[in-house]
């Protein structure tokens, strides 16, 4: 008789120790898993920054074509390329972005 008192007197305790386990085990594999998450957003990030460079880099060559060929424009090159000159002359302008 006291044998089979003790074992049911110890279930209380065995279902704490089986939730605590299963606590740290949830713990250990959420930690596993953030660890993770941030080591695959830091290789994502090394190499956006990278491909960010590469078209900065880009850019910055066509804005020298464009620089260089924008100073080539003239009525002369248009005239030959097919353009007809306009019956009225409408001109426009470039806004600015930043205020001198």
């Amino acid at each position: 008789m006291i044998k089979i008192q003790q074992l049911y007197t110890y279930t209380s305790e065995r279902r704490f120790i089986w939730i605590l386990c299963m606590a740290l085990c949830t713990a250990f594999f959420l930690y596993i898993l953030f660890v993770g998450l941030t080591t695959f957003n830091v290789a994502a990030n090394n190499t956006l920054s990278k491909e960010i460079q590469v078209l900065n880099s880009q850019i910055g060559s066509l804005e020298a074509q464009y620089v260089a060929l924008s100073g080539n424009i003239s009525r002369e090159s248009a005239y030959t390329l097919g353009f007809e000159k306009p019956e009225k002359e409408i001109f426009a302008f470039r806004k600015r972005l930043v205020l001198y």
